[in-house]
């Protein structure tokens, strides 16, 4: 049991995010469009697995370290950074992606079949991160109160 106390910081979060890929994969498999290869390529839907992992971390390390430690606030900013990068870089990055396809889409036929087709879904909806962060509570909140 000490081992689970131990790593609880690693441990909690990485359970976060595979929740959260594993819940990704089931309402895939449900609506019939399951891809096992999205699990680690996916970079959005619904939830935000990056979202779900960082607001985990955060809330985990408030819970074990308190809210005005050192750590805690290195756990705070990475969280910004991270649903930041992920609700508006990789917003911009779908975007340019699709204008990108659309411009290839007028080459002629031989040079179209040269280069790829860019994904264009890259980050995630404001719903999507908010999901994802009440998923990354709820389970270190369980975690926690279980081990502890």
């Amino acid at each position: 049991m000490d081992l689970l106390k131990d790593y609880v910081i690693i441990i909690v979060p990485l359970l976060a995010a595979l929740f959260t890929q594993a819940y990704k994969l089931a309402t895939d498999q449900v609506r019939g469009n399951l891809n096992l290869k999205e699990i680690i390529t996916s970079l959005g839907g619904m939830p935000s697995a990056h979202t779900a992992f960082v607001v985990s971390l955060t809330t985990i390390v408030g819970l074990v370290e308190g809210v005005t430690s050192a750590f805690f606030g290195i756990a705070f900013i990475l969280m910004v950074v991270v649903i930041r990068d992920a609700m508006g870089f990789r917003i911009i990055l779908g975007d340019q992606a699709k204008i990108i396809n659309h411009l290839q889409s007028k080459l002629p036929e031989e040079e179209k079949s040269k280069l790829p087709t860019l994904k264009d879904q890259y980050g995630h909806t404001i719903t999507e991160v908010l999901w994802g962060a009440l998923l990354g509570i709820i389970i270190s909140l369980f975690y926690y109160f279980l081990v502890f």
